[in-house]
């Protein structure tokens, strides 16, 4: 799922606050997950979200890159919960590469072509006339102007 979200509603927004404007929107690219503990734990049920910076370059290029990551549960207790933690900061982090990888092999395929204006809009891009449902909490598209 994507949603576009400001600077300032990053959770890692206090740890760096002048690193990017507090109205910049980030597009946050997020998952559910479940994990089954023990008879003695409760399963943990969250997200994994990361966060990605979308920009044009000096000559007008799309790009994007990984800015930061975060993880929500609930769940995993009464003993769990410390296995849960290192095992979702170790993970999580580590999975940063793999998705800048996508990112760019992705936008290579645009070739090079050049834009004068980015966008984070709701929805999911849909071109198809009608009545569409959309749903902004987990639907952003990239838009592009040449």
């Amino acid at each position: 799922m994507a949603q576009a979200r400001f600077y300032w509603q990053v959770p890692y927004y206090s740890q760096d606050p002048a690193r990017h404007g507090a109205w910049d929107m980030l597009l946050r690219l997020y998952f559910d997950f479940q994990i089954s503990t023990p008879w003695y734990c409760s399963d943990a049920n969250g997200d994994i979200s990361y966060y990605i910076v979308v920009y044009l370059d000096g000559a007008g290029h799309l790009g994007a890159y990984v800015d930061g990551w975060s993880y929500n549960y609930n769940g995993g207790g009464p003993f769990c919960t410390g296995g849960i933690n290192d095992a979702l900061s170790s993970a999580v982090p580590a999975g940063i590469g793999s998705l800048q990888n996508l990112l760019s092999s992705g936008l290579g395929l645009l070739g090079g072509t050049s834009f004068s204006s980015v966008y984070l809009l709701p929805g999911d891009g849909t071109k198809a006339p009608g009545d569409t449902s959309e749903n902004a909490d987990v639907d952003a598209a990239i838009a592009v102007l040449p």
